[in-house]
């Protein structure tokens, strides 16, 4: 029987799949391997080919991930997508208020308060501004990842960590 490997775009996608997991009570046994981008996602199918693979990735890539797919010899098992990203799922599961929590938590208040009272973002939604928060420093997503996730009961996690954490635990 082969192993399962997850391919992820990136380290927070990692973070939030083994949180995801923990909070699931489903251990991981599949290895997780982080792409660095769904631009590679053909070299890792074909590295993979011998194993059961699952993808996570975000809908508006969805063409390079089709693309991918035409070029390779290796199939995934299964594939799973965000709407728009992961950290856009978790911050609609969450909810701006506990969002902001963890950000108060985690001492990035005056950050978040400084971004928030930019002109160009007092005009957008609260949750518009949070996402653009978590991408506005390098390690950011990485570091709520998995904070974010840690707020949420079982019952709340976004449906494609679910997905995957379920997906991966399947046998072939």
């Amino acid at each position: 029987m082969s192993r399962t490997v997850i391919l992820v775009e990136g380290e927070s996608d990692r973070a939030a799949l083994q949180a995801a997991a923990a909070a699931l009570r489903r251990p991981l046994s599949a290895e997780i391997v982080v792409m660095y981008g769904i631009t590679n996602l053909l070299r890792h199918l074909e590295e993979h080919a011998a194993d059961r693979v699952v993808v996570l990735y975000d809908a508006p890539e969805h063409h390079r991930v089709e693309r991918a797919l035409a070029h390779s010899s290796a199939q995934p098992s299964a594939l799973f997508s965000c709407e728009r990203d992961l950290e856009e799922e978790l911050i609609r599961a969450a909810g701006a208020d506990r969002v902001l929590d963890v950000i108060e938590a985690e001492g990035d208040l005056p950050a978040w308060r400084a971004l928030r009272g930019q002109p160009f973002h007092r005009e957008h939604r609260v949750e518009e501004v949070l996402h653009r928060f978590m991408g506005s420093i390098g390690g950011r997503k990485l570091r709520y990842a998995s904070a974010l996730v840690a707020i949420l009961r079982p019952d709340e996690l976004p449906r494609p960590l679910v997905e995957v954490v379920r997906a991966a635990g399947e046998s072939r």
